[in-house]
């Protein structure tokens, strides 16, 4: 297993309305930028759901010269409607980015969370926030991490229960209801 120790959050650069999926935008990196497969590790999507990309122990193509040590993250949004760079995560895409880091940090230990744009030489609106300002609870309990998990609404209260999404059988894109 690589060593990791950074997780770097992205956004997909997409509008509101442009409900996608980790198989689109796998789509995009494999037949458009050429790539041999998803450059995220995982997508958060619309309804909070998490799918999976590249396995963690594969390298990701996140960060120009910072994929060795880190995991990518990537929310679908980041743009408002005219399509300028915009914080468009919704109260279950927090919750899920939450309880990713959370998983990421007990399996692997203390960990840096960071934004694309916080990586050297990026001059990148990704993910459309600062991170460290949006989520300093966060930040900091992923670097010195305890039990309180002091980001979470009630530590016995149970996530929503979200649907799987359907994609039609012809074409694989997702269906909405």
């Amino acid at each position: 297993m690589r060593k990791i120790n950074t997780i770097y959050l992205h956004c997909s650069a997409t509008r509101p309305d442009q409900d996608i999926s980790a198989a689109d935008i796998k789509r995009w990196h494999v037949k458009g930028n050429r790539w041999s497969d998803i450059g995220y590790h995982a997508v958060i999507d619309l309804a909070g759901t998490l799918e999976h990309g590249r396995p963690i122990a594969k390298q990701g193509a996140g960060v120009k010269g910072q994929n060795a040590n880190s995991v990518h993250v990537c929310y679908v949004g980041g743009l408002d409607s005219d399509g300028n760079p915009a914080n468009t995560m919704n109260a279950a895409q927090i919750r899920q980015l939450h309880i990713y880091c959370a998983a990421l940090v007990v399996t692997l230990g203390p960990l840096k969370l960071k934004g694309h744009n916080d990586a050297p030489g990026v001059i990148k609106a990704c993910p459309a926030f600062d991170v460290t300002t949006e989520f300093p609870e966060l930040v900091k309990w992923c670097q010195t991490p305890d039990e309180s998990f002091p980001f979470m609404e009630q530590k016995q209260r149970q996530p929503e229960a979200v649907e799987p999404a359907q994609h039609c059988r012809r074409c694989n894109r997702r269906v909405r209801r």
